[in-house]
């Protein structure tokens, strides 16, 4: 992360710690209201001067700055943009504290100044209109913020301004934290304030601001955007969906806790390229899913700027040729500017292969993985090598003797218990993508009608679960006992292992509010996506590392494969002899390749425990034939 990234962290950190007992493809939390403004009066009025003195209505402005996605503590610091040449002299502000400043840091607005620093937003980059002046409207007005910050250009350019990129961003699943600004005259004084700011002012001035600017500053900017979902869930700085009124003042505590903020987060690119020579790699005889990022935008001289809107007149299709066989996309929608993913579903060949998979669409760009400029950032078509290589994954662990010890084999408690806590950490277990949906939309004016086209992403949020991790004692361990639903067995006997997964998809439709959630335990159920094809099983005698069991798909159910150290020729796992009584055994296991269009998807889970009491040595003694 850029330096300024990093200072901004390090200054949070503390904090954190004494609080806690793409193309531009992304999901924005964020939804708005609002009503008429009246007509103000000379000293107070959504008025202030710019640099050259003149005057400037209805200003408005964004604080923007870049979030941990789980708790919404700031990582960066933060900027104001503004279309508008405010004043940067005599201009009160806050400088650039945000919400969760205001919160949990520092109430108090004695940092307000009247030097103010900001960014103009040049014609090119222009914002879209933030804080509403009328009740008009308001669903347009929030979708256009939503496609500013979610096209290319204008994504590339903020990140810039925040001292980083949009690859950073989706590798560290950072979001962007959006909160309005409105420029406005209160007693003769310009100010620059954000809503939280607003209702911290009124607090001090005791009422004196609602009463003079209510209609502005305690409801057209806070409720100008606001969540439409629960965000940080389960943290101790969640922020709950705004469920109020959208037309009336709000209070000043609903306006510090829950209005005038916004969140952008930015999906991930596919992670199934690998690090070498290949753009991709699979397994052998696997369900995969093989993604291009596609972008409705143009060249223009040395710059990429929007293209025209891909609509219902002019639909756009892609080719995508993956070995010898080609796959055909059709009836793809982008606004200008805009970009989906465009992706084909298809199974690898038995044996280990290099391929190569190439697309080029109808119109518009596909983003270069291998962009070494922006010369290069977005091609026409573009050909990735694809490696195939064998699905036999297994570190299978040596046979168990009687000669070895937890020595022997570098077995430690402790580090067993902390490889078990970081490795059960580590789940990435869900990811989401977009597609553009694109409607008629016919309004009256004057019993005209006028058509236009609207469009609405459908998105699409994967999820890999397990349904259960069941270890059972072998039948051959003749010992074994359940009490008071608690299992015991013999140290050096086997046991078995079987688990279920599945993938859960949910499609909401952005536009209708429609959403729909489907499961699959098959890999090759859907177009989109590939339940878990492969699990993996490590052990605690191993400090949950070094070695790993690959199960098998039988009778619907992954369960170990049969050992080949086994008399029995047995589906088991040898426990060590030498494990000590009380032990809780248990195995972790990983549920991994389930391919969706933004990445492979991995979890791990924890099976059962079964009790070690007593030894194999136990059960067996020597004594002499009669």
């Amino acid at each position: 992360m850029k330096r300024k990234l990093i200072r901004a962290l390090s200054l949070f950190m503390g904090l954190m710690l004494l609080s806690q007992s793409v193309l531009a493809s992304g999901d924005p939390n964020i939804d708005g209201g609002g009503g008429g403004m009246g007509t103000g009066t000379n000293t107070n009025v959504w008025t202030v001067r710019s640099d050259s003195g003149r005057a400037i209505n209805q200003g408005d402005g964004l604080r923007v700055y870049l979030v941990n996605p789980s708790t919404g503590v700031p990582v960066s610091a933060s900027i104001d943009i503004t279309n508008s040449n405010v004043a940067r002299t005599e201009m009160r502000n806050g400088r650039g504290k945000t919400k969760f400043e205001y919160k949990y840091v520092d109430s108090s607005l004695s940092n307000f100044d009247t030097e103010y620093q900001y960014i103009r937003v040049d014609n090119s980059q222009k914002l879209p209109r933030i804080v509403p002046s009328s009740a008009s409207n308001n669903t347009a007005r929030i979708d256009a913020i939503k496609d500013w910050f979610l096209t290319q250009n204008h994504a590339d350019w903020i990140f810039g301004q925040l001292g980083t990129d949009i690859d950073e961003v989706r590798a560290g699943g950072y979001l962007i934290a959006i909160e309005p600004i409105a420029y406005f005259r209160h007693n003769g004084l310009h100010y620059a304030m954000t809503a939280t700011e607003a209702a911290l002012f009124d607090r001090t001035a005791n009422g004196r601001l609602r009463n003079t600017m209510g209609p502005l500053t305690h409801r057209n900017l806070p409720l100008a955007i606001f969540l439409e979902d629960d965000e940080f869930v389960g943290s101790s700085y969640q922020i709950n969906a705004w469920t109020g009124s959208r037309t009336a003042n709000a209070s000043n505590t609903n306006i510090i806790d829950l209005l005038g903020i916004g969140y952008i987060r930015y999906f991930p690119v596919p992670t199934d390229t690998d690090p070498g020579t290949a753009d991709f790699a699979y397994p052998t005889d696997t369900w995969v899913v093989t993604s291009f990022r596609m972008c409705n935008i143009r060249r223009s001289g040395s710059s990429w700027v929007d293209a025209s809107a891909i609509t219902l007149n002019n639909p756009a299709s892609a080719r995508v040729t993956i070995g010898s066989t080609e796959y055909n996309i059709s009836n793809i929608y982008i606004p200008s500017g805009g970009e989906q993913l465009i992706w084909v579903k298809w199974k690898t060949p038995s044996t280990p292969q290099t391929m190569t998979a190439s697309a080029s669409p109808s119109t518009g760009f596909l983003q270069n993985r291998q962009s070494t400029g922006i010369n290069n950032r977005y091609v026409s078509s573009i050909t990735a090598n694809i490696t195939i290589y064998s699905n036999d994954m297994e570190s299978e662990p040596p046979d168990p003797t009687l000669d070895d010890t937890a020595s022997s084999i570098g077995y430690s408690a402790l580090d067993a218990s902390r490889a078990k806590s970081g490795i059960l950490g580590i789940n990435r277990d869900s990811n989401s993508w977009h597609v553009w949906d694109c409607v008629l939309h016919v309004e009256y004016v004057n019993g005209e009608p006028r058509y236009s086209f609207r469009f609405h992403r459908i998105v699409y949020t994967a999820q890999i679960r397990t349904s259960y991790i069941n270890m059972t004692p072998d039948i051959h361990c003749p010992t074994a006992y359940t009490r008071n639903y608690r299992t015991y067995m013999k140290s050096g006997y086997g046991v078995n292992l079987e688990t279920e997964t599945n993938i859960r998809i949910t499609m909401l439709h952005e536009g209708t509010r429609a959403t729909t959630t489907t499961t699959y335990t098959s890999p090759a159920s859907t177009s989109f996506a590939a339940a878990p094809q492969y699990v993996f099983a490590q052990f605690r005698e191993f400090n949950y590392g070094g070695y790993e069991r690959q199960l098998e798909l039988f009778n619907n159910r992954f369960v170990f494969k049969r050992n080949r150290f086994s008399t029995y020729n047995s589906r088991v796992h040898y426990t060590p002899w030498w494990v000590p009584d009380g032990t809780e055994y248990d195995i972790i296991t990983r549920s991994d390749f389930a391919y969706t269009p933004t990445g492979k998807l991995a979890i791990f889970g924890i099976s059962n425990a079964i009790t070690i009491e007593g030894n194999i040595y136990d059960d067996w003694r020597i004594a002499p034939i009669r």
